[in-house]
C-alpha cells in the first residue's frame, strides 16, 4: 500500500514540466495502475468523496476506459437500487466537467437520458440536450489524431481531437445508441411539452441511414413522429427529405394506424376522432403512446379554435362553444379551456368578461395588443441572441470538421492525384521511384499549408 501511495503523489509533478513530458508521465502512471489487482484494493477504498465531482479532466483523458466503466457502474447501481434519480446529478456534472461543450458524442449521453427518463426528472437533462453535437467518434479519426500531432494534455480547440475511440472517452458507441439518445431526448422534450424541440430529435431518428429495413427504435420514433407534429402543428408534413422513398414506403406499412389517427384529426370531426382514439386504445397501450394519443384531443379543440381566428375578429363564448360542436362540451368549459389556452401563450387573443354576469365573455382575437409588444420583442431578442450564439458554434465546429477532413487520407490522396495530374500524369514507375520519401514530402507540404 505504501508503493502505491507514493506512485499516485508521484503525479501531478510538483514542478512545471512541458507538455511532453506530462504525457510521458501521465501513460507511465495508467500503464502501472493497469497492472495492480483491484480486488487488493476493495478494503482501503474510502467511503466518502466523489470522483465524478472532483476528477481532473485533463489527466482522466488518459484513462478513458476505466472513466466510462465508472459511468456505467454508477448508473446501474442506481437502477438496481431503483434509484436512478441519485446518479442523474453526478453523471451530469461529469460530463459537462469532461467536456463543457458538449458537441462530442459518447454513451454516456444515451446512459444519462435513460436515467432522467427512468426517474421522472426532466429538467437536469436539458443542460445535456440542448448541447448541440457536432461530432460522432469514429474509427477514421486515428489518421486526423495522428497528423495533427496533438497530445492529450495539450490544450484543444474541440473535444473531438480528445473524446477518440482510442482513448476510451467516447464508450462502446453502435449504430443503436445514437438513436436511442436522440429518441429519449425526444421523450423528455415531450415530457415538457417542448413539441418542437421533440420534433427536431425525432427528425434526426427517423432520417437514420438505411436501406429497405428499419429498426425498431426507428419505428417507435416515427410513431411518436406523427403525433408530435399533431401536437404541434395540427398536421403531418411529408417526410424529411432525407429519408429515402423505400424507407418512407416501409415507414407509411407499419404506421397506418397513426396514419389513419392523422386524417381523421385532419378531416373528421371531435366525435369521430374521440371514437377512432376509443377502438385503438389497445393499440396505443401496447406502443406506450397513450398519453400522446390523449393529448391529440385537445390539440383538436386548439386547432378549430386557431381556424375560427380567420374568419373571426371575436366571438362569444357561447357562439364559440356552438361552431366548434366538441360534443357536450358546455360554455364554462370552454371558457377555462381557452384561458388554460392563453396562459399557456398557445393563442394570440384575450379574453373580456363583461360586469353583468348575465352577458356572455367575449373572445377577441388579434396579434397586436399594444402592452405586449415590449415584452414580445424583449422575448425575440433574447431568441436572436441565443440564435446568434448556436451559429457561432456550429461556424466553430465545422471548422474543426473542416480540418479534420484535410487531414483524412481520402482528402490527402486526393490532393495526391491532383498534383499527379498537374505536373503531366507521369508514369507509375516514375512515381514510385521516390519511394516513401516523395510522400512523406507531399504530408509535409500539406501540413505546412494548413498552418
Amino acid at each position: 500500500m505504501t508503493d502505491l501511495l507514493s506512485l499516485l503523489l508521484s503525479f501531478p509533478p510538483p514542478t512545471p514540466v512541458s507538455e511532453i513530458e506530462y504525457d510521458q508521465r501521465s501513460h507511465s502512471l495508467v500503464s502501472s495502475l493497469r497492472q495492480i489487482n483491484p480486488r487488493t484494493l476493495t478494503g482501503d477504498i474510502p467511503g466518502h468523496g466523489n470522483l465524478l465531482d472532483a476528477f481532473d479532466p485533463v489527466q482522466v483523458r488518459y484513462a478513458g476506459h476505466e472513466f466510462n466503466k465508472l459511468i456505467e457502474f454508477v448508473a446501474e447501481a442506481s437502477e438496481f437500487a431503483s434509484k436512478p434519480i441519485t446518479a442523474i446529478k453526478p453523471i451530469q456534472r461529469a460530463m459537462l466537467r469532461l467536456d463543457p461543450s458538449g458537441s462530442t458524442f459518447t454513451s454516456t449521453h444515451t446512459i444519462f437520458a435513460r436515467l432522467c427518463l427512468l426517474a421522472r426528472c426532466y429538467l437536469p437533462a436539458l443542460s445535456v440536450l440542448e448541447q448541440d453535437i457536432c461530432h460522432f467518434p469514429t474509427a477514421v479519426d486515428k489518421h486526423f489524431l495522428k497528423r495533427s500531432q496533438l497530445l492529450p494534455c495539450q490544450q484543444h480547440p474541440s473535444s473531438v481531437s480528445y473524446i477518440t475511440l482510442s482513448s476510451g472517452l467516447p464508450g462502446r458507441i453502435s449504430y443503436r445508441t445514437y438513436l436511442e439518445y436522440f429518441l429519449y431526448g425526444s421523450m423528455i422534450y415531450m415530457s415538457l411539452k417542448k413539441w418542437e424541440k421533440a420534433r427536431h430529435f425525432l427528425d434526426i431518428v427517423i432520417s437514420a441511414p438505411a436501406s429497405n429495413a428499419i429498426s425498431m427504435v426507428m419505428l417507435e420514433a416515427c410513431k411518436k413522429w406523427i403525433l408530435v407534429n399533431l401536437l404541434e402543428r395540427g398536421m403531418v408534413p411529408a417526410m424529411p427529405h432525407t429519408v429515402n422513398a423505400s424507407v418512407a414506403k416501409a415507414y407509411k406499412a407499419l404506421v397506418k394506424p397513426y396514419n389513419a389517427l392523422a386524417i381523421v384529426f385532419k378531416t373528421g370531426t371531435f366525435i369521430r376522432l374521440k371514437a377512432e382514439i376509443s377502438a385503438g386504445m389497445e393499440l396505443w397501450r401496447k406502443d406506450n403512446n397513450t398519453g400522446l394519443v390523449l393529448q391529440v384531443l385537445d390539440a383538436f379543440r386548439r386547432f378549430s379554435v386557431l381556424k375560427l381566428e380567420r374568419s373571426f375578429a371575436a366571438l362569444a363564448i357561447p357562439d364559440l362553444t356552438q361552431r366548434l360542436a366538441l360534443g357536450d362540451r358546455c360554455s364554462l368549459d370552454m371558457e377555462r379551456f381557452v384561458a388554460k389556452l392563453l396562459a399557456g401563450s398557445r393563442l394570440s387573443a384575450r379574453l373580456f368578461q363583461p360586469s353583468d354576469s348575465s352577458n356572455p365573455t367575449i373572445l377577441r382575437f388579434g396579434h397586436f395588443f399594444q402592452p405586449m409588444k415590449g415584452a414580445m420583442e424583449a422575448k425575440l431578442w433574447e431568441q436572436l441572441l441565443e440564435q446568434k450564439r448556436r451559429v457561432d458554434l456550429l461556424v466553430h465546429n465545422l471548422y474543426e470538421t473542416d480540418v479534420k477532413f484535410g487531414l483524412g487520407p481520402d482528402y490527402i490522396d486526393g490532393l495526391r492525384k491532383a498534383r499527379w495530374r498537374k505536373n503531366g500524369g507521369d508514369n507509375e514507375t516514375s512515381a514510385s521511384a521516390g519511394g516513401n520519401n516523395s510522400v512523406a514530402d507531399f504530408e509535409e507540404d500539406i501540413m505546412a499549408d494548413l498552418q
